[in-house]
């Protein structure tokens, strides 16, 4: 190829009209019809320019190319040259949607279905790439819309593969409309001849819609009533593809066809665990009311609880444990159950309804780690420490409650042969467990009265933790920006927070909300601050202007030890650089001391007078307010 031809097509390419009449004029015989190969295709300038929709440069070339004489037209023809060369052009066209530059080249009467090597005409090039307008005009120019690539891919199937619904209504309404000849004949034709209703053709570009995430483009085929069988696999990859992408009404339509909702896929995924990885809740709902096993497992042992934890969809979650999801499965690798992904992920929220539902917190991964060794979270630390020594309390309990229900038993309800009977079965029992708690209280009639408190804490007691645990957070947060106000509502608002709560940092710094509040003013405040920060125990709260003596007081009053010390062994006066605060500081800790030792001698328990340190630290700030004055004057 000469240097010109290569400059032609580059112009081509770039849509440089009054350069390419400017080259073909000066250039006698510059060949147009040129061709060099990329990716084994021919390439030409008017291919070149048809691949970038530049229609003026296309008509011009198509101009020049037609040569003087009848003869010489015919002898073109049945070389095939021009047929090819435009083919190539016009399917360049109509993948990138160049309406104009298509209808220029359909005006050369070209053979419309031609195949490619690989089977693909230009109505399936055009339906892949969803360009209605040019689908619309191969139609009408007598495109067939039944052929087939070696695929046994259609344009109607490949429109629903690639989810183009408008291409797929087009190709629809064509090849639904009957002929005037077929609507009079068609009663009789069908004695002879067994009607063909495309349902493979249908039920593949359902298929092909559903798999690949268009589940607006399978609905609407379904809504077109078109004979498509949801049976066998068919229905099967259509559950599971439907509970991928979310589709309720698909689901439905599976399951009504009587598709198992438990069959698994080679990798041992449900349509629940589908639905539950992804999100699904109103499809993990349809499934779980046609008794979906709710506890199969995949091939590497995990369950929809456990793909849904993983990915945290607390909603799902939450549904699936209403619904006996076991929290307690472990997968065959690593040994994690629910709790432990949980925690890994450090989603409190999450923990607690696991720990709620009955984990086992002392289950450990294949490393031998429990959650609470696993977690980063301190929050959620905290929630199974709590829990943890809740178990130990109650395990001490337990005998007294086994003695008080033995006692009621033989009490009340001996004269019944058949109690009698179960309990002689269980009175011997030596040591005490929750299965022989749950069989005596079987025994005992109106049981919803008469119920023996549970190993497991209540759902209320994790949700008192975990609103604890929360509330810690928060005062740490308040105290530090000296949000007094909020922390007299957190206070008041969550029982039992802990006010001398000391944060765990990786080093150990072990400050309180007191020790907080009471650096507020100090060289320290800023370091403290971004510490919290970094290892999540606060937020940036923008901090109130308040003096922080008032904050310091209030925690005071809610019972805060101006005597608790950090891991260096300075208390909040040792912090502080207020001199109001350390004079407050130095008087409740003397304060406290004489109230400890006579609580302790008269064996009451110890309390504080909260006005007086109200008075104290208003006493304090006038004191100061006016030696400052004083100074001043």
């Amino acid at each position: 190829m000469r240097h010109q031809e290569i400059t032609l097509i580059q112009l081509a390419s770039l849509g440089k009209t009054y350069e390419i009449e400017t080259l073909i004029r000066e250039e006698k015989d510059i060949n147009i019809k040129a061709r060099g190969f990329i990716n084994g295709q021919p390439y030409t300038a008017l291919i070149a320019a048809a691949e970038a929709g530049h229609a003026n440069v296309v008509e011009i070339l198509l101009n020049k190319h037609q040569k003087p004489g009848i003869v010489n037209r015919m002898l073109s023809w049945l070389a095939g040259t021009s047929q090819d060369e435009y083919i190539i052009a016009l399917g360049k066209a109509a993948r990138n949607g160049h309406l104009g530059v298509v209808k220029l080249l359909l005006k050369q009467g070209l053979d419309l279905n031609k195949q490619a090597k690989d089977g693909e005409t230009l109505l399936i090039t055009a339906a892949k790439s969803g360009h209605d307008e040019i689908v619309k005009e191969l139609l009408s120019k007598g495109a067939d819309f039944n052929l087939e690539d070696k695929s046994k891919g259609t344009a109607l199937i490949y429109a629903a593969e690639h989810g183009h619904r408008e291409t797929l209504e087009i190709l629809l309404e064509k090849k639904l409309a009957k002929s005037f000849f077929t609507r009079i004949f068609e009663p009789l034709l069908k004695w002879f001849i067994k009607p063909n209703d495309n349902n493979t053709e249908y039920s593949k570009a359902f298929l092909k819609a559903i798999e690949n995430d268009h589940k607006e483009t399978a609905e609407m085929l379904l809504s077109k009533g078109l004979n498509i069988d949801i049976q066998g696999e068919l229905g099967y990859k259509t559950l599971i593809a439907a509970a991928k992408t979310g589709s309720v009404e698909l689901v439905s339509i599976a399951l009504n066809n009587g598709i198992d909702p438990d069959k698994q896929d080679k990798f041992g995924y449900t349509a629940l665990m589908y639905a539950a990885e992804n999100g699904h809740i109103e499809v993990v709902a349809k499934l779980l009311n046609k008794k979906a096993n709710i506890n199969a497992y995949r091939n590497d042992n995990r369950t929809a609880l456990m793909l849904a934890v993983k990915k945290e969809y607390k909603e799902i979650v939450k549904l699936l444990l209403d619904n006996d999801a076991n929290p307690n499965t472990r997968d065959v690798f690593s040994f994690k159950t629910s709790l432990i992904i949980a925690a890994e992920n450090g989603n409190l929220e999450i923990a607690a309804l696991l720990i709620k539902a009955g984990a086992d917190i002392n289950i450990t991964d294949n490393h031998g780690r429990t959650a609470k060794e696993l977690t980063g979270n301190i929050d959620i630390k905290k929630l199974l420490e709590k829990f943890d020594a809740y178990k130990k309390e109650q395990k001490e309990k337990m005998p007294s409650l086994l003695n008080i229900t033995t006692q009621y038993i033989s009490n009340r309800l001996m004269k019944n042969q058949d109690f009698k009977k179960s309990y002689e079965t269980y009175k011997e029992k030596s040591k005490l467990n929750l299965e022989a708690i749950e069989l005596i209280n079987d025994c005992i009639p109106n049981r919803a009265l008469n119920t023996v408190t549970p190993y497991d804490p209540t759902k209320s007691m994790v949700n008192n933790w975990v609103a604890q645990i929360d509330g810690e957070k928060k005062l740490f947060e308040y105290s530090f920006a000296g949000k007094t106000k909020e922390i007299k509502y957190l206070l008041r608002s969550v029982e039992k927070i802990n006010v001398n709560v000391q944060s765990n940092w990786p080093i150990n710094s072990s400050y309180t909300p007191l020790m907080l509040a009471a650096i507020r003013t100090s060289k320290l405040c800023y370091a403290a601050m971004l510490m919290l920060v970094m290892t999540g125990h606060l937020t940036l709260h923008e901090s109130e202007n308040t003096n922080p003596i008032k904050t310091v007081a209030t925690l005071l009053k809610a019972g805060a030890d101006p005597d608790i010390m950090n891991n260096k062994g300075q208390t909040a006066k040792d912090l502080t650089q207020s001199e109001n605060v350390k004079q407050l500081l130095e008087k409740v800790s003397e304060y406290r001391k004489i109230k400890q030792e006579k609580a302790a001698a008269q064996g009451v328990p110890f309390s504080i007078n909260k006005k007086k340190i109200s008075s104290w630290a208003k006493q304090i700030e006038q004191e100061n307010t006016a030696s400052q004055d004083m100074q001043l004057n």
